[in-house]
């Protein structure tokens, strides 16, 4: 941004110069006048169209509130299935100890 306004500041001296030169002095102010405002009206607009830091964040905040709903929805899954696996292996000790890896997954989403 300032390599821009160093350049348009130097064009515009150049201009002016030039304008004075070959016009008259008011004839100069007119077109400096009128090109700054054009520029700054575009800076504007450029900046106006963009999404302000208040929507990025609500954007953001949705994202990691879905993202964690995500994580809590595949805990509870895996709570169900370790559930289902140890009703399934009954009394069965080598069944139900297989069933612990469903168990891990769930605590390490913690």
């Amino acid at each position: 941004m300032r390599s821009f306004v160093f350049v348009y500041t130097l064009a515009v001296l150049e201009a002016s110069v030039f304008l004075t030169i070959q016009y008259s002095f008011w004839v100069a102010c007119v077109a400096m006048y009128s090109s700054t405002m054009l520029v700054v009206a575009v800076i504007a607009f450029v900046g106006g169209s963009r999404p302000s830091w208040k929507s990025n964040s609500k954007f953001l905040k949705d994202k990691a509130y879905n993202a964690l709903a995500g994580v809590h929805n595949e805990r509870l899954q895996l709570v169900e299935k370790y559930q289902k696996c140890v009703k399934a292996a009954g009394s069965d000790n080598v069944k139900v100890e297989e069933c612990y890896h469903y168990l891990k997954a769930a605590e390490a989403l913690k």
